[in-house]
């Protein structure tokens, strides 16, 4: 969650209707789960960028 909080601040998962929670638990809705996917994407591609800048200077020495 602390990795999320990074990218989504002000982000209420209830209110954004991400997750609904009844008296059996809780549950992910879709636009949660498009939700998580695209900052999981957009992470991973991060991390790539990050990757590639690293191997580039490194081999450029």
């Amino acid at each position: 969650m602390a990795r999320l909080a990074v990218h989504a601040p002000d982000l209420n998962i209830f209110s954004a209707n991400f997750v609904f929670r009844d008296a059996l638990g809780w549950e992910i809705a879709q636009d949660g789960r498009q939700f998580l996917s695209a900052t999981a994407k957009a992470v991973a591609g991060q991390r790539e960028a990050l990757i590639n800048h690293l191997f580039l200077v490194q081999r450029s020495r």
